[in-house]
C-alpha cells in the first residue's frame, strides 16, 4: 500500500488458494481491508501466508470477518505466516478476530511486524491476553485467564537478525 495525492491506495496484490483480501471502501483517512479464508478454516496441510508492505505515510485498518478456526488433524501440520512491513510514518491497525483452536489441531504460526514503530515510539513490550471459555473442549486446562508480557529489548525484537523463513 502506498500514498498517492495524500490518500492510501492499494499496490500490487497477489492472492492464491483460499486466502483473499477485500477492500470494502476506500477512505480519505486510510484504507480498510478484510482478510477472508474462503475455506472457512485451517486444516492439516494448509499453509497460509499474509504479507503486507505499508509504504511511507500510508494508513490501513485490516481485520478478519470472524474467528479463525484451526481444525483437528491426524496427519500434517497447518501453518499461518504473517509478515507486515511498516514504513516510516505509516500506520497499521491490525485487528484480527479471535482464533479457535479445536482439540487435536496440529498448527504452527509466525508473525513478524517490522520494528520501525517500536523503535520510533520506544515500545518495549508485547501484551497478549489469553482466556479459556466454559464448555469449549481444549488441550489446555480450563480456568486459564492470564496476560503474557514479552519484553522487546533484545535480538530480533529490536531488529537484529530479523528474517522471515519460507
Amino acid at each position: 500500500m502506498h500514498v498517492t495525492d495524500g490518500v492510501t491506495r492499494r499496490g500490487d496484490l497477489h492472492e492464491s488458494g483460499s486466502l483473499r483480501v477485500r477492500f470494502p471502501s476506500p477512505e480519505q483517512e486510510g484504507l480498510s481491508g478484510v482478510f477472508v479464508n474462503t475455506a472457512g478454516g485451517i486444516a492439516g496441510g494448509d499453509a497460509l501466508k499474509l504479507e503486507l508492505h505499508l509504504r511511507e505515510g500510508a494508513a490501513a485498518l485490516l481485520t478478519t470477518p470472524g474467528a479463525g478456526k484451526w481444525y483437528k488433524s491426524a496427519g500434517l501440520k497447518a501453518s499461518l505466516i504473517q509478515h507486515f512491513e511498516i514504513g516510516s510514518g505509516a500506520v497499521l491497525e491490525w485487528l484480527p478476530q479471535p482464533t479457535i483452536v479445536f482439540d487435536a489441531a496440529r498448527a504452527s504460526g509466525f508473525s513478524s511486524i517490522n520494528v520501525e514503530l517500536r523503535k520510533r515510539f520506544g515500545l518495549y513490550a508485547n501484551v497478549r491476553p489469553a482466556k479459556s471459555f466454559p464448555n469449549t473442549k481444549s488441550r489446555f486446562p480450563t480456568g486459564v485467564d492470564l496476560i503474557t508480557v514479552r519484553e522487546n529489548t533484545e535480538g530480533a525484537s529490536i531488529g537484529e537478525g530479523q528474517s522471515l523463513s519460507e
